[in-house]
């Protein structure tokens, strides 16, 4: 009740905050009529009253300290009067704060809203950069495949072009020797032959001479 009447700009009841000795003033302030139950352990028992009556009265009903007398009631509505501006500004700051959590809270909702859509774009990126570098890879694979069978196939036919001009060049080889061969052969022959006849005309002629020289 008595956060209530400081809200509105009422004076709250006596003993919020107030000065008399054993007084839970913020059980009273807060709780209202469970902080007067509580307050009823101590000295004094004033039990709440209704803000229209402290609205009418102009302020609180007594400030004493802790006699009994009715003669030191009066004079207490100034002190409740800033116990009740302490309530509100105490309420003030408590709903300044909630604001401000509330905010922050926002905040880093949106901060991790923001952090995960970033992930989640450098995951995208990620995967489709990893998708194009195997398509890369795949590609270089396969022209490195028709690269080795275009070079097989010409060797192949390198080969076998360098096989047939080996065959060639082998068998003219083969019957430009048989010829040199067979004309070296038949020079021979020819040599032979030749140094034959000299021979027999050397040795015929030796007959003749020496049957002239016996006869003479």
């Amino acid at each position: 009740m008595a956060a209530v009447c400081g809200m509105f700009g009422r004076p709250a009841p006596r003993g919020a905050f107030g000065p008399r000795r054993g007084a839970v003033g913020l059980g009273n302030a807060l709780y209202g009529d469970r902080g007067e139950r509580i307050q009823t352990a101590t000295r004094h028992n004033h039990p709440p009253r209704p803000c229209s009556s402290y609205a009418e009265r102009g302020g609180g009903s007594g400030g004493g300290s802790s006699g009994d007398d009715a003669s030191h009631g009066g004079g207490g509505g100034g002190g409740d009067a800033r116990a009740g501006t302490r309530v509100q500004a105490l309420l003030r700051w408590e709903v300044l704060l909630g604001v401000v959590g509330l905010l922050a809270s926002l905040a880093g909702i949106f901060a991790g809203w923001a952090s995960l859509q970033q992930h989640l774009r450098s995951e995208k990126e990620r995967r489709a950069s990893k998708a194009t570098a195997q398509g890369a890879l795949k590609q270089s694979v396969d022209n490195m495949s028709a690269a080795l069978q275009a070079l097989d196939i010409k060797t192949s036919a390198a080969l076998q072009a360098l096989d047939i001009k080996t065959s060639a060049a082998l068998q003219a080889l083969d019957i430009k020797t048989a010829a040199a061969v067979e004309n070296l052969g038949n020079r021979v022959d020819g040599v032979s032959k030749s140094l034959g006849w000299k021979h027999d005309a050397l040795l015929a002629g030796l007959v003749v001479a020496l049957t002239k020289l016996f006869l003479t």
